[in-house]
């Protein structure tokens, strides 16, 4: 078995555990908490997300791309990474009280307060996890997240029942990077120093400067409507958009996780073998869009379904928002890699080019429509997105010899196959609707069907992704005695 294909078992394992939490979770606090209690938790962790990201500067795709690493790279990223950590995190601290006051809620610095101790934790961990995911070690890394997130929701649930409301959800947060931090302290590679030491600034910061930019307006773009609607409506307004693009995401990521930590090292080492990276690109992008695609797109049909079981009844105002945001990162979906892609050929700045535009046309579109009402907030994000896909295209045509007939041939089969999913989420919501069957019933009615309809589809129309589904399959000794493989053969 090839090491991307054990990569992609170890993630796929690890990331659904985590999902797993991950949804349990969710379901959890927002049954336990409010809106208004969720609310204050997420407007101070949209506040201070962007400084919060912006502590790594891209230092793990740093690591990633250096043809060698020695242990003094790894000592030098960390002494960067650590001192600026700090520095943004002292930063944050000092305006903890500042934020509090301007949105009118008294217990956003107390959270504040207790975000800032991942500030010290993060760039430790930081290094340990690049150089796993170099070495494609997702076995660990999968590891160490599953059980930091299963730490994280007990440790939650207890703080909640003792009446810490949402501060709970702050310290639950750092319990994850407490136990990671011990976890990598024990598990890290010895080609892994956690003595920093300074030098080598300029390759670190030239190559981490753009990314942290990027990071910048990525956590602008999903804090900002947060931040806005928080002020403008109130907390309860935040949460909702909170929670309907969490759905949104939920999907999205629970398909991306368990890829995304690969794709960057395979488009890396695909490089330096002497490959194409765009043909790495265009596997890895039609293997993942034949299944995000269908799953969002049906999402869209049945919001309202989604909503009640991921957080119950009290939070169906988010629905109509998650339809057009489940439509939006659909349609998106293709161009999910391209910014691995142009990483890999050193081409960072037009993804910088890129994300300034498309954050720009939503700064606009968010202070004069999105204050409105939660629904225009959607649509200004949704564009933002779309504008977002035009640019890369574009950029791609700019700076990269790229096959764009090959690509939308095979992006079409995916939107087919979508289509068709569509179709049969919306004549079961119906057939649903008149039984008045129950919500577990009919989801579980769509999930058995549609994941039929599915591989019924990728077999008929003969999509790669089933060779690699039967490679899979292969390498798990129970699903190859039970000789499951034979479906997916031509």
């Amino acid at each position: 078995m090839s090491k991307i294909t054990k990569s992609l078992i170890h993630t796929f394992t690890g990331r659904y555990a985590f999902v797993i939490i991950n949804l349990i979770s969710m379901m959890t606090y927002a049954r336990m908490l409010t809106p208004e209690e969720i609310g204050v938790h997420v407007i101070a962790i949209a506040a201070s997300s962007i400084i919060i990201e912006l502590r790594l500067i891209g230092t793990g795709s740093y690591l990633i791309k250096l043809k060698e690493v020695k242990k003094e790279d790894t000592e030098n990223v960390l002494f960067v990474t650590l001192c600026i950590s700090l520095f943004l995190g002292f930063i944050l601290l000092s305006v903890s009280d500042w934020l509090s006051d301007f949105y009118s809620t008294p217990g956003m610095s107390a959270v504040i307060d207790i975000l800032f101790a991942t500030f010290l934790l993060s760039p430790f961990t930081a290094v340990s996890q690049s150089f796993f995911a170099r070495t494609f070690n997702f076995k660990t890394l999968a590891s160490i997240n599953v059980l930091s997130a299963l730490f994280s929701f007990i440790t939650t649930v207890f703080l909640i029942q003792i009446g810490l409301s949402y501060l709970s959800l702050a310290i639950g947060v750092l319990a994850s990077h407490t136990f990671q931090f011990f976890a990598h302290f024990f598990l890290k590679s010895e080609m892994v120093s956690w003595v920093p030491k300074p030098g080598n600034f300029k390759s670190i910061l030239s190559f981490g400067g753009i990314l942290t930019i990027i990071t910048f307006i990525n956590k602008g773009l999903e804090s900002i409507p947060e931040l806005v609607l928080g002020k403008s409506l109130g907390t309860d307004a935040s949460a909702l958009f909170s929670r309907g693009l969490g759905a949104v995401k939920f999907s999205n990521e629970t398909v991306l996780g368990f890829v995304s930590p690969i794709i960057t090292p395979y488009f890396s080492e695909a490089k330096r073998n002497g490959e194409y990276a765009t043909q790495a690109f265009e596997k890895a992008s039609s293997h993942v869009t034949v299944l995000i695609i269908p799953i969002l797109l049906s999402l869209a049909v049945v919001p309202d379904l989604t909503i009640s079981l991921l957080f119950g009844p009290q939070w169906l105002e988010a629905s109509e928002l998650m339809s057009i945001l489940c439509s939006a990162f659909a349609i998106k979906a293709p161009t999910q890699f391209l910014k691995n892609l142009l990483i890999v050929e050193g081409k960072e700045l037009y993804i910088l080019l890129v994300k300034l535009f498309s954050f720009l046309i939503f700064i606009i579109l968010a202070l004069t429509l999105g204050v409105e009402s939660l629904l225009k907030m959607a649509y200004a994000f949704a564009f933002a997105q779309i504008v977002e896909m035009a640019a890369f295209y574009f950029a791609v045509a700019r700076c990269i010899n790229f096959n764009f007939k090959a690509h939308f041939t095979k992006q079409l089969k995916s939107y087919y196959i979508a289509l068709i999913c569509m179709l049969v989420t919306f004549g079961l919501s119906r057939v649903s609707e008149s039984l008045q069957l129950s919500l577990i019933a009919e989801a579980f009615i769509l999930a058995i069907v549609l994941s039929v309809t599915w591989l019924a589809l990728i077999k008929v129309l003969k999509h790669e992704v089933a060779d690699t589904i039967y490679q899979l399959i292969r390498g798990v000794p129970l699903l190859k005695r039970l000789k499951l493989e034979r479906f997916f053969l031509n």
